[in-house]
């Protein structure tokens, strides 16, 4: 409805906050607020909003909205992510003359297991804020007069920290790069920013008005679970982009290559090894264990190579991948795909220049997969997964905390402002669990990696990073921290986090 005209003039901004509803739905309270062009405007009851006030286009997965009150009532907007300029913050055919900005929230992936295209959204609860301070030009990146505490879009509020819904990434990343731009985000479905020094991540969280969060702040984010003293359950996992409950097919078996002697062929002379992996409607697993190695000795007489007792996989496999070495080598390239379950022989005559793409580094048949990031094996799309059941369910697990908050467990390490130092004192790498779904504190021993030197340096203090990546299995979680890593070290699976 049409915000009124108040007979007396108020000042400013009085009221119009901001409130959830439900997954849907949002509340603008009563109040009112006068226009930069004079204009006074009051709302002398509270307002339910949803996406049909949005001002223009459809309701978007994993983006933030803007609230603004104008003279023809409350309106939703897209907030832009292209830095299109000063105006592109306001609604269509208004400005800031004409319009006034009351809040903004996000509207992400529901954490209810729903998968692939159909998965459903929801309006975070705590990332609904009643803040007129965006930078207009630049809505990712604080306002000079924006308090301490109070959320950018794509941040939710814990307690009175700000912290970031989604692993940080490039201001300009899209789903297929990782972008250049020295400015960090908190956004849905992109490349997260990895291979970043953690003195980096300190200096590019404070250009955009934000900083690393400490590993309390980190910790309780990520484990948030309002009026309950049982954290939420977001812990290890088994597979690269599986959760620990997930179901997918084991890696499959050896198989056996037969005799040299198939008659003349394409091998060239030298030792062949192979390996085979399972497909199914989700995706593939990794390599089997690798077969004896088979001897080519002369093209001419036995270039070819029979292979026998291929392995067969569990209920729903639909084919079979073979990978082979190249004469005397020991990386794993496609050679053939068995397009059913049963058939066991396979008679390799391909050259070693005709082989495909390596074997597969993690295993994508589970049905809980997050959307693989193309720039990284191993890594997902921030904010995409996996997940499993609803968190309030007993034995459920997810990978979003109540408050909304993805990410933290998987995807990659993330640094925390927590240094770590000492003198060494066992060997490095060691880890323990800590009585927490396995999760696993590593090399806790005042010690860590030095890039400079290639070794690890007694003394060195080290930034924590937290979290863990798919190759720690069950030991990642929440609660896996790792003190063994210079602040000047750089790697694709460790990542950020803003908080403010």
């Amino acid at each position: 409805m049409p915000l009124q005209n108040p007979n007396v003039t108020v000042a400013g901004r009085d009221g119009l906050r901001l409130s959830w509803v439900d997954d849907d739905t949002i509340q603008v309270g009563i109040g009112s607020c006068v226009l930069p062009n004079g204009q006074a405007l009051a709302l002398t009851a509270a307002q339910n909003v949803t996406f049909s006030d949005l001002d223009t286009g459809a309701r978007t997965l994993g983006r933030d909205y803007a609230v603004f009150a104008t003279p023809d009532g409350i309106l939703l907007h897209l907030i832009p992510v292209d830095n299109s300029g000063v105006g592109a913050l306001y609604p269509s055919g208004y400005s800031a003359s004409n319009s006034r900005l009351l809040g903004y929230f996000h509207n992400g992936p529901k954490a209810d297991g729903t998968v692939g295209a159909s998965r459903n959204q929801a309006i975070f609860e705590y990332s609904v804020t009643s803040n007129d301070l965006l930078n207009e030009s630049y809505p990712y990146r604080a306002h000079h007069d924006l308090p301490a505490g109070v959320p950018l879009p794509g941040m939710v509020r814990v307690g009175t920290t700000a912290i970031g819904i989604y692993m940080a990434s490039r201001e300009d990343a899209t789903a297929s790069a990782a972008g250049s731009s020295n400015y960090p985000t908190s956004r849905y479905g992109v490349v997260p920013w990895a291979n970043i020094e953690g003195w980096e991540a300190m200096m590019v969280l404070r250009s955009a008005g934000c900083r690393l969060p400490t590993w309390e702040e980190w910790l309780g984010a990520v484990q948030f679970n309002p009026g309950s003293a049982t954290p939420a359950i977001m812990n290890g996992n088994t597979e690269y982009g599986s959760a620990s409950d997930d179901a997918y097919l084991s890696n499959p078996g050896a198989l056996t290559s037969g005799l040299a002697g198939a008659g003349a062929g394409n091998l060239s002379a030298g030792e062949y090894k192979y390996k085979v992996t399972l497909v199914n409607a989700n995706g593939e697993t990794r390599g089997g264990s690798a077969s004896a190695g088979t001897t080519v000795a002369d093209a001419g007489a036995d270039g070819q190579i029979a292979l026998s007792a291929i392995p067969t996989g569990a209920a729903g496999t639909t084919a079979r991948r073979i990978y082979r070495t190249e004469a005397g080598g020991s990386t794993y390239k496609f050679l053939a795909e068995i397009a059913d379950n049963s058939t066991t022989t396979y008679t390799d005559n391909i050259a070693d220049g005709s082989l495909g793409d390596n074997e597969p580094g993690w295993n994508t048949t589970g049905d809980q997969q997050g959307e693989l990031d193309p720039t990284q094996a191993g890594r997902t799309l921030t904010g995409t997964g996996p997940r499993t059941t609803e968190f309030a369910a007993a034995a459920g697990r997810s990978w979003f905390a109540p408050s909304g908050l993805a990410d933290p467990v998987g995807n990659c390490w993330e640094w925390v402002a927590q240094f770590f130092g000492g003198l060494k004192t066992s060997s490095p790498g060691t880890s323990i669990s800590w009585g927490y779904n396995d999760d696993r504190a590593y090399n806790f021993e005042g010690q860590a990696y030095n890039p400079d030197t290639g070794g690890w340096t007694s003394g060195l203090p080290a930034l924590l990073i937290v979290g863990g990546n798919w190759n720690y299995g069950a030991g990642a979680g929440v609660r896996a921290a790792y003190a063994g890593i210079s602040p000047g070290r750089a790697s694709t699976d460790i990542a950020l986090r803003a908080a403010r």
